[in-house]
């Protein structure tokens, strides 16, 4: 015992070198902006939970007595089919009592931090070092919780987005595990996976069409056994997407069209420059690294940087597939804070692969060069995070750091406020006709701003009933 209190004694009055006080700074200010974002994500969270909000499209999620369940849960919401959006809804009214998407931001809060888990794991199969993987997760960390995609952040509806990111990383995984020749078991169950995850992320949203193509292009490129059963399983869903379901393009969209430059907008960040910033700053050190020594490319380390790249495949077809069908609306289309949720896993993959050949680099020297170039790239993500560069020294639109921070709070307040004057309209409408003895038609149950009242006894929570009926005072 007391041979451990003196060798803590000499690590406490060691004189702290340079690089590694650089380096638990960097980390430290990486790990206060995740803590900050997701601080107030679980303020918004917390508040859906005790006053359940239902914003524009998230009518979508509840359903009268007399729909049937299952032709609900598999219909079309635009050009997607939330099926496990809707199952959760059920699964709060009906499982938990509560109204009706009370925990989705509580899932979006959850799915984030199991993002987090899959990445440290993704870390820790790329580098046998404690420090490289530190370097390389809290940066990515901080990528994925960046709070320029505040719109899913404070919208109880977006869930399915963070639904697609995690499948995007546990694919990443699972075909990392089918390469590295684990025990039987679990190179089964990442197998088993793999050919059901086209069907997950095809019917979580439609975001899924892009993951489903990304897993084919990585099965192939890797020369997996898997290929002809990922193949054909994705072949399957789609055609169940379509044409067993039926399939009915959205009136109020605009026809198919591609602009490259809603395209290059959309997977560059938007209003987020950082992001662009990061991508391009991972990539060229990457390309530098393997030019200026060419053993790092080996062809074990060729096939990790294939495994890591899937997240950038899926976030280029993503851009892709939404220019296909958005770029009608316009340029500003592309810079909606929503699409930065799945366009960051560009820059994730780029660090990842920067992860890659460090470490490759680190086996082959044995310098302490890694650390240095890690360092480097968790600086390069600090300062498009938390700093907010170079974006803050040039848009017009909220860009800093602390201005989309702010964000997820004040548009949630603007969607409740929104909501409390749609309950006590519907009020003030199902008073006013009751009163003259006229029960609503049935039509008037459809749309947005259907009769609040009319719907789930568990709908409206007790509080939300009160500020209605005030409401409805002030109007009288």
């Amino acid at each position: 015992m007391a041979r451990k209190f003196k060798s803590l004694a000499r690590l406490l009055s060691a004189r702290p070198k340079p690089l590694g006080l650089l380096i638990f700074s960097v980390l430290s200010l990486l790990a206060l902006s995740t803590f900050t974002t997701l601080a107030q994500l679980t303020r918004v969270a917390w508040d859906q939970w005790r006053q359940p909000l239902l914003a524009t499209d998230s009518w979508e999620l509840t359903t009268s007595p007399t729909e049937p369940v299952l032709p609900w849960l598999l219909s079309q919401h635009n050009e997607h089919r939330i099926f496990f959006s809707r199952l959760a809804s059920l699964f709060d009214v009906h499982i938990l009592k509560i109204p009706p998407t009370s925990t989705f931001l509580f899932q979006t809060f959850l799915a984030t931090l199991l993002c987090c888990g899959l990445l440290a794991l993704l870390c820790r199969w790329l580098s046998a070092s404690p420090t490289l993987v530190l370097l390389t997760w809290l940066p990515g960390v901080a990528l994925l919780v960046n709070p320029w995609q505040w719109e899913n952040y404070r919208w109880e509806f977006q869930l399915p987005w963070f639904h697609i990111n995690t499948l995007v990383l546990l694919s990443t995984l699972a075909f990392a595990t089918c390469t590295s020749k684990p025990s039987p078991a679990i190179n089964r169950l990442a197998s088993a996976y793999l050919l059901v995850a086209p069907w997950l992320a095809l019917f979580s949203s439609g975001q899924g069409m892009a993951l489903t193509s990304a897993l084919i292009l990585i099965s192939w490129a890797l020369r997996l056994k898997l290929f002809a059963g990922i193949t054909l399983s994705s072949i399957l869903a789609l055609t169940a997407y379509f044409i067993g379901l039926g399939y009915e393009a959205p009136l109020s969209h605009p026809d198919l069209s591609f602009n490259p430059d809603h395209f290059s907008r959309l997977l560059l960040g938007g209003n987020w420059s950082g992001l662009a910033l990061t991508a391009f700053s991972l990539g060229a050190l990457s390309l530098l690294l393997v030019v200026h020594d060419e053993r790092i490319a080996s062809s074990q380390s060729k096939q990790k940087i294939c495994i890591a790249a899937l997240p950038a495949i899926f976030a280029m077809l993503f851009a892709g597939m939404t220019t296909l069908s958005r770029s009608g609306f316009g340029l500003e289309q592309a810079l909606a804070p929503r699409y930065v949720t799945h366009t960051l896993m560009l820059p994730l993959s780029c660090l990842l692969i920067w992860e890659c050949l460090l470490e490759e680099s680190r086996l082959l020297h044995g310098n302490r060069f890694y650390r240095l170039g890690a360092l480097l790239a968790a600086v390069i993500v600090l300062f498009s995070t938390l700093f907010s560069l170079p974006q803050i020294l040039f848009s017009s639109h909220p860009s800093s750091f602390r201005e989309n921070l702010g964000l997820i709070r004040l548009a949630r307040e603007d969607a409740k406020k929104e909501f409390l004057c749609h309950a006590g309209k519907s009020k003030l409408e199902r008073d006013s006709k009751t009163q003259s003895g006229k029960s609503p038609p049935p039509e008037e149950m459809r749309g947005e701003r259907r009769s609040l009242l009319s719907l789930s006894p568990q709908l409206l929570s007790e509080r939300n009933l009160n500020q209605a009926d005030r409401l409805a005072q002030a109007a009288h």
